[in-house]
């Protein structure tokens, strides 16, 4: 529910910009946006072994969600690009296993060091609409995507890769979509930044913008 109340706040926001008659972009540009995204959801909703009983040792390291978007406008108002999107998430601890020993009767503890590399890549094609707003500089847009969705997945028990089975709920579905509003603010001709919110992707990113 917060995701969406965001998001809609910065639709607000963009809507009551129109009453404007600049174009921060024309028919003809093309913008090239790198940034830098959070929260890493594959952190927030996967990253539990922390809390098992049979683990020591757990740490994770996550990057991203990072990208590039690029778009072509087709008019001063719409544009056709693509969203290419990467994160990762990577955990590494010691499972403490019980294996009886039938010589001595007995339990032993057998300890099993893990690692494991999660890798998300999705592949997007993007449609925005522009605003018109009253600073030149200034570029606000809505926009939606559709495209791939891809899983990475890699587990090692002792530095040896093996089939990951602990994990199987980390598949998802081939395709990803997305909705958003964003703005970018330039400071020369061709040099500015962008913010961005989102669903289906990075909820907030943040980078430069280049435009050619």
């Amino acid at each position: 529910m917060q995701r969406i109340k965001s998001v809609l706040f910065i639709l607000s926001f963009v809507l009551l910009a129109q009453k404007a008659h600049a174009q921060a972009n024309y028919m003809g540009s093309f913008i090239v946006d790198p940034y830098y995204g959070a929260p890493n959801l594959d952190r927030l909703l996967w990253d539990t072994g922390s809390g098992a009983t049979n683990v020591s040792g757990y740490a994770s390291k996550s990057i991203g969600p990072f990208g590039i978007r690029g778009e072509y406008m087709l008019s001063d108002q719409f544009g056709l690009g693509f969203d290419l999107i990467y994160a990762t998430l990577r955990t590494s601890y010691t499972e403490i296993d019980s294996v009886y020993n039938s010589s001595t009767d007995s339990f032993d503890a057998v300890k099993t060091d893990v690692e494991t590399k999660n890798r998300r890549l999705r592949m997007q094609l993007r449609f925005n609409y522009h605003f018109a707003v009253s600073n030149p500089n200034l570029d606000a847009y809505m926009g939606v995507g559709a495209g791939s969705n891809t899983r990475f997945r890699s587990r090692l028990e002792n530095g040896v890769e093996v089939e990951d089975t602990d994990n199987l709920e980390l598949a998802v579905i081939p395709v990803s979509f997305r909705i958003c509003a964003g703005m970018r603010y330039y400071f020369s001709p061709f040099v500015g930044i962008n913010a961005e919110l989102g669903l289906g992707g990075p909820l907030i990113s943040a980078g430069l913008s280049f435009r050619l």
